[in-house]
């Protein structure tokens, strides 16, 4: 267990973000324990991404405004991708 020393230096950008023009950052208001996110959490999503079984995805009902945290599956027809999650940050100590 350690910690780099170069961590003074850290560009948070070009760490976690592989496509700047499609990632976005949403802060969620309400626990997902299903989803094991808590009120808080800070989702890094990028569009640019297909889901994959089994990525968090953001998603919207084909007719409908409402932005909804799943699982991805499939079979998901009636769904529209918003984006995928690659990062959550949290914070441990409040």
């Amino acid at each position: 267990f350690g910690i780099d020393s170069s961590a003074n230096g850290l560009d948070l950008n070009r760490l976690l973000v592989s496509h700047p023009n499609s990632t976005f950052f949403m802060r969620l208001e309400n626990d997902s324990k299903d989803l094991e996110l808590n009120a808080g959490d800070i989702l890094q999503v990028d569009r640019s991404i297909n889901p994959l079984v089994n990525d968090l995805t953001v998603v919207t009902e084909v007719d409908g405004a409402d932005i909804q945290l799943i699982r991805w599956v499939n079979n998901q027809t009636e769904i529209q991708v918003w984006g995928v999650v690659v990062n959550v940050i949290r914070q441990v100590k409040k």
